[in-house]
């Protein structure tokens, strides 16, 4: 077994069978860096259980269910821009609609058709990428919640 193996059979919830357990005494007998790491997982086990339960009072509960409804209410698109992009999509129906004939036929395209057809794909394009890039730059804000900090969190 290597390394990673015996974290995660550490880390289990689960007892240990016993050719398991051995391996795992076995490995850690002759790698420190497993040994420590079993030793701070017991450590962390230890105090764990001796902590008490915290249970969050009602008002944090509704903090946490105003912000959330709030971040809701304000990561909706505006009407304005939905009313923008059917008036687009209708646009481009009514300049493809008398073009659909030229492109149904097995004739090349004209210049005109052509320009029509990539002003479609270009519209077709906006109307779906607008509202993903709306959302995109609104949050690129973060707002920090109160009580929360972001930390960096190591992952080694």
């Amino acid at each position: 077994m290597n390394c990673e193996d015996i974290a995660i059979l550490l880390s289990s919830e689960d007892a240990l069978d016993q050719k398991n357990r051995q391996e795992v005494e076995r490995h850690i007998s002759r790698c420190e860096k497993c040994a420590a790491f079993a030793s701070d997982l017991q450590r962390m086990r230890t105090h764990l259980r001796k902590m008490s339960e915290v249970m969050p009072s009602d008002e944090f509960f509704e903090q946490t269910r105003s912000l959330c409804h709030a971040r809701i209410k304000r990561s909706s698109i505006p009407k304005y821009i939905w009313a923008a992009l059917a008036a687009l999509l209708v646009l481009t129906g009514i300049l493809v609609l008398p073009l659909a004939r030229e492109i149904g036929l097995d004739q090349p395209l004209s210049l005109p058709t052509v320009g029509v057809l990539i002003l479609v794909l270009q519209n077709l394009l906006m109307l779906f990428f607008t509202p993903v890039l709306i959302q995109k730059f609104r949050f690129r804000k973060k707002v920090p919640m109160n009580g929360f900090r972001n930390k960096e969190v190591c992952h080694g």
